[in-house]
């Protein structure tokens, strides 16, 4: 008798043609993964502009006690953390916190953003300003202003194009007064930039306006999850917008409303990492991870994280998530931890003899989401 199964993910510790050959039954159990430290950023920082370059983050701009320039790189293969020189100021004339970053053809791209000085300090006019990153020349340069004024914002890259989606733009204040902010002033639109022509197109816009809200391209589409719309209220509305159709289309809702969350793409399905379930100055900071199946438009619980955390950095590598910095409670205290987790360890597989139940030194291992083998017994 055989069957063909379709199992998460793998490290082999044994051979597959040994165990065929000799005939061995594998037995799968489950087996739960969890959250791993990794080494610390070099200085506590949160709400950074986020581009992930192979297996590196670049960590750009954000907030620890203000507004700054930070700039830093990590090694997700090394664990490792490469220390770059602060934000020019010709490029950057005064700190930011909560721009939006992503990486098209080894230029990074950087947008949105504001200073976080006082209350009363409105988003900078040079938050408008594009700024790119070229990793070959280790330099910055300018190009075309974004049409909208706007701070944490979401932006990603699609078919050789940055789509900027939603955001806030306060005439009194980016961040502090977040809780009051009308209607009027959370951003809807919806804004394409092509670095071939170095121009900006406008698109339909996002149906429910909102800031500090988790975004994700899975299979060319966009989801846009959660995050703080209009007079402070706290969002789990899911949004998906077709760059193709320009059509957006609404999905399952979040089980736990929620804003200053991450989402990342990790075997096909969404993960709802991190955030704060509270408007701002209050502590609602979670270690929570929802995870989204878009096949069956719906939602189970993940493995929570070791530290709560609101407006950390969230990307994936090779099926690992990894979570950089944030806010680790509701006064905005910045946290320098990194902690991963691997998506794929769900099955454990033994190889133990059908004749002799016995089997001395049975090979254990995991096999790779998406892996195709054959169970022979």
């Amino acid at each position: 008798m055989k069957k063909e199964t379709i199992v998460g993910r793998t490290r082999l510790l044994a051979s597959w043609s040994l165990i065929l050959l000799l005939g061995l039954s594998i037995i799968g159990a489950a087996q739960d993964s969890s959250w791993e430290r990794k080494t610390d950023m070099p200085a506590e920082n949160s709400h950074m502009g986020t581009a992930l370059v192979d297996t590196k983050f670049y960590l750009i701009a954000g907030h620890a006690g203000g507004a700054n320039r930070f700039f830093k790189v990590y090694d997700t293969q090394r664990d490792t953390w490469i220390m770059k020189a602060d934000l020019p100021v010709s490029i950057f004339p005064e700190p930011i916190s909560s721009p939006a970053a992503c990486e098209i053809d080894g230029k990074i791209y950087v947008m949105g953003g504001g200073p976080s000085g006082s209350r009363d300090e409105p988003p900078s006019p040079s938050a408008t300003t594009l700024k790119v990153y070229t990793l070959a020349s280790d330099s910055w340069t300018l190009k075309a202003n974004m049409p909208t004024l706007r701070t944490a914002l979401s932006a990603v890259a699609v078919n050789g194009k940055i789509y900027v989606i939603g955001g806030v733009a306060r005439s009194s204040g980016w961040y502090w007064d977040l809780a009051e902010a009308t209607a009027d002033e959370l951003v809807s639109a919806v804004e394409v930039y092509d670095p071939e022509t170095d121009t900006w197109t406008k698109k339909t816009d996002m149906p429910t306006a909102r800031c500090g809200m988790g975004t994700v391209v899975v299979a060319g589409k966009i989801y846009t999850i959660g995050g703080l719309a209009d007079n402070g209220k706290i969002m789990n509305v899911v949004e998906v917008y077709d760059p193709g159709t320009d059509t957006w289309t609404q999905k399952a809702d979040m089980p736990t409303a929620r804003w200053n969350l991450g989402a990342v793409e990790a075997n096909g399905k969404v993960y709802a990492v991190c955030g704060n379930l509270l408007p701002p100055w209050e502590d609602g900071t979670l270690t929570l991870v929802e995870v989204y199946d878009p096949n069956t438009d719906s939602w189970t619980k993940g493995m929570d994280m070791n530290f709560p955390r609101q407006g950390a950095s969230i990307g994936q590598v090779n099926g690992e998530i990894y979570a950089i910095g944030g806010f680790s409670d509701g006064n905005i205290t910045a946290s320098s931890i990194v902690e991963s987790y691997d998506t794929g360890s769900g099955i454990q597989v033994r190889a133990v003899s059908p004749w002799h139940t016995g089997f001395p030194n049975p090979q254990v291992g995991t096999i790779d989401g998406g892996e195709r083998i054959t169970i022979s017994g």
